[in-house]
C-alpha cells in the first residue's frame, strides 16, 4: 500500500480536508480519504508501511477517532487492533498535554571526558519517544537536528526542554562505533501523578468510546521510578 500524501494548502480535492499539525508543529491537511487510506495500511504486509501508517495517522490528531473506532471494531487482526489502541492513546495523551517542555524519555548521564562532549543513554523508557526511536542503553547522543551536544547534562537537558511536546529531532547517536541517525518525537513532560491522573482518565475513556465489549485486553502502564531523571 502507497503512502497518502497530505493534501496541498489549498485542500482542492473531493473530500473535506481535515486539519492537523505535524511534529514540527506546521499543518498538515488528511483528507478523509486519506484517512481511510492510512488505516487499511495498518493491515499491509510490509511492516515499514505498518509503521509509517500508524506515525502518520497520530499526526491526524482526533479526526481519526471515528474511522479507528470502525477499523477497531470491524477487524479481527491482533496487531491493527494493537496499533489503533496505541494510536489513539498517543493522539489522547498529546492533546490533553500539549504545553509544557519536551520529553525524549532516557535517563542519562554524561560520557566519559574522553568520549567527548557526549550524552550516555543508561536507560530507555518504555512507551516513550526515545523508544520509537529505536535508542538503546549504552548509545552515545552526539547532536540534535544537526548541534552538537555541549555543556555536557545541562546542556542536553536544555536542547530537550526548549523544545514543545510533539516535535520531532534528529539524532545522531554513536553505537558500536557505528554512526546512526535516528528521528525522535518528543512526549509532554509530566509528573509522574500528572502521567497516572490521565492514564486513568484514558482507560474509561478508551473502553467507553472504543471497546465497550472488552475486545482488546489492556496492558498495565508501565511504572515510573521517581528516583531518576529524565529527559
Amino acid at each position: 500500500a502507497s503512502r497518502p500524501a497530505p493534501s496541498d494548502a489549498t485542500g482542492a480535492t473531493a473530500e473535506t480536508p481535515v486539519a492537523s499539525s505535524n511534529a514540527a508543529g506546521a499543518e498538515l491537511t488528511y483528507t478523509p480519504e486519506q484517512i481511510s487510506e492510512l488505516i487499511k495500511a495498518l493491515g499491509d504486509p510490509d511492516w515499514s508501511t505498518r509503521q509509517r501508517a500508524s506515525d502518520d495517522l497520530f499526526f491526524a490528531g482526533p479526526a481519526a477517532y471515528p474511522p479507528l473506532k470502525e477499523e477497531f471494531r470491524r477487524t479481527r487482526n491482533y496487531e491493527v487492533r494493537r496499533r489503533i489502541h496505541y494510536i489513539v492513546e498517543l493522539i489522547y495523551f498529546f492533546h490533553g498535554q500539549k504545553q509544557g517542555n519536551g520529553f525524549l524519555g532516557i535517563q542519562y548521564n554524561a560520557a566519559n571526558p574522553l568520549e567527548g562532549d557526549r550524552i550516555r543513554v543508561i536507560r530507555v523508557v518504555p512507551g516513550s519517544g526515545a523508544e520509537r526511536a529505536g535508542l538503546r542503553a549504552g548509545d552515545l547522543v552526539l547532536s540534535i537536528d544537526g548541534t552538537r551536544i555541549s555543556n555536557g547534562t545541562d546542556g542536553f537537558r536544555r536542547m530537550i526542554e526548549e523544545r514543545k511536546p510533539g516535535t520531532r529531532i534528529a539524532l545522531v547517536v554513536l553505537r558500536d562505533q557505528r554512526s546512526l541517525q535516528l528521528s525522535a518525537v518528543l512526549g509532554p513532560r509530566r509528573s509522574p501523578d500528572d502521567l497516572y491522573k490521565m492514564r486513568e482518565r484514558f482507560v474509561p475513556w478508551w473502553r467507553a468510546e472504543f471497546d465497550p465489549d472488552g475486545l482488546f485486553r489492556e496492558f498495565d502502564p508501565p511504572s515510573v521510578d521517581r528516583a531518576w531523571t529524565l529527559e
